[in-house]
């Protein structure tokens, strides 16, 4: 075996162990203001979300789907808050994980904070 076939060798090896590794995404604002925002990171059948933040006006809604559309997780949060790490499973494919915020309707704010939501599949 010559040394370009041993390199050659060598990379497909590397990128081998790489192939299961997944996606890792960040669905995060920080500011004020109405709206929706997502993210859509290639996972396999199995992911996890986690998150944090602090949300002093109105709140986000956060969705995650699978490939086929299906929902896997939905929660609200507003305040000083912090997701613990949650597998979720699903259809291979594309992933979407969605974030709708808005406003204290009693008041008439519009959403004002910071979250930052992390995804590895």
């Amino acid at each position: 075996m010559n040394v370009k076939s041993m390199l050659c060798g060598a990379l497909v090896l590397a990128l081998s162990g790489c192939a299961g590794a997944g996606a890792e995404t960040t669905l995060k604002f920080d500011g004020a203001g109405n709206g929706t925002h997502s993210e859509t990171p290639n996972c396999d059948d199995q992911g996890k979300v986690k998150g944090s933040g602090n949300i002093p006006d109105g709140d986000v809604v956060v969705t995650m789907k699978d490939s086929s559309g299906k929902q896997l997780f939905q929660q609200n949060f507003s305040g000083d808050f912090t997701l613990d790490e949650r597998t979720l499973t699903g259809a291979s494919g594309a992933w979407n994980i969605q974030a709708s915020r808005s406003g204290d309707d009693l008041a008439g704010d519009a959403f004002s904070g910071q979250y930052a939501f992390y995804v590895n599949c």
